[in-house]
C-alpha cells in the first residue's frame, strides 16, 4: 500500500493523538498510516469492503457513508482534529466538510485538476479542479499552510492539487 508523499510529508501537521478523518477512504492507506502514527481514525466511504483489516479498537471506527447521496452525515461541528482527502472532488460537500474540523485542525487534501485528462481519468470536469479552485474552496475558514498544483508523478502521471491548511478560530461578536 503506497501512502501519499503529500499526507507523509503533512501529517506532522496534526495534533499528537488527534482524531483524524480519512474521508472516502477506499481501502484505508492513509488511515492505516496514521494509525500506526498514534492517530484515532474514522474511516469512511461509501464502499466498506476493502476495510476488513480495520482493528476493532478505541482508536479507530469505520463508517459507511455515501457523501454524493444527498444525505447529512452525523458529525457535530468541531468533531476532528483533522481531515485527509486523497483522489476525491465532491463540491457540494465543502462546507459541511469545513465545519467538522475543529480550531487549529488540519486539512490535508490532494486530488485532480484540469489539464489530468491528457493522462486519463478522472477527465470529467466534475471531478477536476479550476486552477487554485482547492484554495477557493477552504477560505475564509482556513488558514493555508503549503499548496502545490500542477504535474505529479507520484503512482502514475497527473495533474493534481495539494492542500494543507488550518483552521482559523471561529470569530466572536
Amino acid at each position: 500500500m503506497v501512502i501519499s508523499n503529500w499526507v507523509s510529508e503533512n501529517y506532522n501537521h496534526i495534533k499528537k493523538k488527534g482524531v483524524v478523518l480519512d474521508l472516502a477512504c477506499g481501502s484505508g492507506r492513509h488511515g492505516r498510516f496514521l494509525l500506526e502514527k498514534g492517530f484515532n481514525v474514522v474511516f469512511l466511504d461509501r464502499d466498506t469492503s476493502q476495510l476488513h483489516w480495520v482493528p476493532e479498537a478505541f482508536r479507530s471506527q469505520v463508517i459507511k457513508h455515501d457523501l454524493e447521496a444527498g444525505v447529512s452525515w452525523d458529525f457535530l461541528p468541531c468533531s476532528f482534529d483533522a481531515v485527509v482527502v486523497t483522489n476525491y472532488l465532491y463540491r457540494p460537500i465543502f462546507p459541511d466538510l469545513l465545519s467538522i474540523i475543529d480550531e487549529g485542525g488540519v486539512l490535508i487534501y490532494e486530488t485532480f485538476s484540469k489539464g489530468n485528462e491528457i493522462y486519463g481519468k478522472p477527465n470529467n470536469s466534475n471531478y477536476l479542479l479550476e486552477p487554485e479552485e482547492l484554495i477557493d474552496l477552504v477560505r475564509p475558514s482556513m488558514r493555508l499552510i503549503s499548496f502545490k498544483e500542477g504535474y505529479s508523478n507520484e503512482g502514475k502521471e497527473s495533474i493534481t492539487q495539494k492542500l494543507v491548511a488550518v483552521k482559523r478560530p471561529a470569530k466572536t461578536a
